[in-house]
């Protein structure tokens, strides 16, 4: 009788400690794998702000090779506004000034859109692209104006 009492105890023992590595290893396995979903979260965290921001100096360079193509023909017109007579000379002026005010515009528009947050530059895009618009607009006007 002894014997089976404890052989009872043994497993009985055996049963409790077996239990409650089980338990001890699951929960284990439940915050490896939090850890893991938090990981992988992070991870794609940084890789959509990676990718906003590499979209946001794509369009960024975008903007600003525009703004350097205006800026030559701009320079241009300055050109042709030497050579001009005394009376264009001035109509030309007049055109230029307008346009290089509208040239700082967009350039500070532009840095506004460098600066600004992975989250906020969307917001800013159609501000740059309407001054672009405008812009590019009044250049075209400018033109049909001198000549």
């Amino acid at each position: 009788m002894r014997r089976k009492e404890w052989i009872m105890t043994i497993g009985f023992s055996l049963f409790v400690i077996t239990a409650c590595g089980k338990e001890k290893s699951e929960k284990a396995k439940t915050e490896l794998t939090a850890k893991d979903v938090q990981r992988q979260a992070q991870e794609a965290l940084e890789v959509t702000q990676s990718y906003l921001e590499k979209k946001r100096d794509e369009y960024w360079m975008e903007v600003k090779e525009k703004l350097n193509d205006i800026d030559n023909r701009i320079e241009e017109l300055e050109k042709e506004a030497d050579k001009a007579a005394t009376e264009a000379k001035s109509k030309y002026k007049e055109v230029i000034e307008v346009l290089r005010q509208k040239q700082n515009e967009a350039q500070n528009k532009l840095q506004e859109l460098k600066s600004a947050g992975i989250d906020t530059w969307e917001d800013l895009k159609s501000g740059v692209n309407a001054v672009l618009k405008d812009l590019e607009k009044s250049y075209n006007e400018a033109i049909s104006h001198v000549k």
